[in-house]
């Protein structure tokens, strides 16, 4: 079974797993879900998971859209870093599209209320001093993770730590929020 975890990220933008979640399909299934009916209009969600396609025409859409948590839900889902200083207003969001969303198409879905409510806790539980930025892994199963965040080492048989700083090409941006509204974004590169 994959998992789902929230990684700290430090000054040195070095990052620890946090918080692990037992099913990360809990997130990234109930996103593209909603967001493909919501966006595409495609009814077969399963489907749209898998087209290369359908997930450009969703990311154009969305990036345009005037739905904030929508933005800050596929954010979160693609894996980019955001500022922890920013955990209320992204714990907002979630909590909007999940009343707003996810709470319409599993009323009764008990499991997954708790997930949604866990996870808002647990990123507004991050101490900015400890870490100042964060990152959602939405599934074990990629190593996204790993490329940003650690090396194999061939001698020790280990992934050991490295900072984001020392990637030499642009691979994931840093999420800046101001007034409730996704300012822009800062590529690793220019950290």
């Amino acid at each position: 079974m994959s998992y789902a975890s929230i990684y700290g990220i430090r000054l040195d933008f070095t990052a620890v797993e946090v918080k692990q979640y037992h099913d990360s399909w809990f997130f990234l299934s109930q996103i593209d879900i909603v967001l493909g009916g919501k966006y595409l209009n495609i009814k077969d969600t399963h489907k749209m998971m898998l087209s290369l396609s359908d997930q450009r025409k969703l990311e154009r859409k969305v990036s345009k859209a005037k739905t904030t948590e929508d933005c800050i839900l596929r954010l979160l889902e693609h894996q980019q870093i955001f500022f922890t200083k920013d955990k209320e207003f992204i714990a907002d969001c979630i909590q909007k599209f999940f009343m707003e969303n996810v709470r319409y198409y599993h009323s009764d879905n008990t499991d997954l209320i708790e997930f949604y409510n866990e996870l808002r806790r647990d990123i507004l539980d991050l101490d900015e001093n400890e870490y100042p930025y964060f990152i959602f892994n939405v599934t074990s199963v990629s190593d996204a993770m790993h490329n940003l965040f650690f090396r194999y080492d061939d001698d020790t048989f280990e992934y050991i730590p490295v900072s984001l700083k020392e990637k030499d090409e642009e691979i994931v941006n840093f999420v800046c929020i101001e007034n409730g509204a996704i300012k822009k974004f800062i590529s690793n590169l220019e950290i």
